[in-house]
């Protein structure tokens, strides 16, 4: 589903889409966002390197009314949204719109088309 989505929004909003990604505590965990996002996201993006990414816990400080987070953890989706930003929630099990999971396809199509 990650490929889906990021080709649909990279096409339709090509200098707009920016990775919001937040490191675990394990010290190569940068490195290994950044190895994820080169090998998977800069081939969809037709880019040699992915560099449109921002690596931070603290997502919220990039809240604005222009900017929409598409996130799994609902911390993150509930503080973008309380700091000014537009926030939605991406089913997966561990959240609460897991009884969505398997309509992933579906939530990709509605986040493209703008909701």
């Amino acid at each position: 589903w990650v490929e889906s989505m990021m080709g649909s929004l990279l096409r339709r909003f090509p200098e707009r889409c920016t990775i919001l990604t937040s490191p675990t505590w394990h010290g190569s965990s940068a490195q290994g966002k950044i190895a994820w996002m080169n090998r998977v996201l800069a081939p969809i993006a037709g880019k040699r390197a992915f560099r449109d990414y921002v690596i931070t816990p603290q997502k919220h400080l990039l809240a604005n009314a222009s900017a929409l987070l598409i996130d799994d953890r609902q911390f993150a989706v509930k503080s973008f949204a309380d700091h000014g930003g537009q926030a939605l929630l991406f089913p997966q099990p561990w959240n609460s719109g897991h009884h969505d999971v398997e309509h992933r396809s579906e939530t990709v199509r509605r986040i493209v088309e703008g909701r």
